[in-house]
């Protein structure tokens, strides 16, 4: 679980570096979910909630990397994403050039810091892995298709 604090220096670190706010909310919506998928794929056994959180994940970190190519084209920064699985830490960190502009001397032009997310609750967590198959009544997930 991350901190309002924590949240609002990823907000102040990000337009330090040039990402827009309006760039750096949707990132912190989208990596929720990348964290949340993760936490799923640690704790829990059921196939369709799993099946449910992989297409999320897969759409969440898509969406990421669409955010970060589309402020790529506006503002011309060089930005990239790079995902983690494990839910104890950050599981998506961005990276970005300063452009030459170093914080400290001797130090390097590349800058690396995770966003931090929302997972679950515990208690729910625990309603999920207690009531994984009424969870998990969606239906057939696919990706790219309509199910039948």
């Amino acid at each position: 679980m991350s901190s309002t604090r924590a949240r609002d220096e990823f907000m102040h670190w990000s337009g330090r570096y040039g990402l827009p706010v309006y760039f750096a909310e949707k990132i912190l919506r989208a990596a929720g979910d990348v964290q949340r998928a993760a936490e799923v794929d640690c704790s829990i056994s059921d196939e369709k909630t799993r099946a449910y959180w992989d297409v999320r994940d897969a759409r969440a970190r898509a969406k990421i990397k669409t955010i970060l190519d589309e402020h790529e084209t506006c503002n011309g920064g060089k930005w990239s994403a790079s995902f983690s699985g494990d839910p104890r830490g950050n599981c998506v960190k961005l990276r970005t050039e300063t452009g030459g502009a170093r914080l400290r001397p001797g130090s390097p032009n590349v800058v690396e810091w995770g966003v931090p997310a929302r997972g679950f609750s515990a208690s729910e967590m625990e309603r999920l892995t207690r009531f994984a198959d009424r969870f998990a009544t969606f239906g057939p997930v696919t990706v790219g298709k309509v199910a039948k």
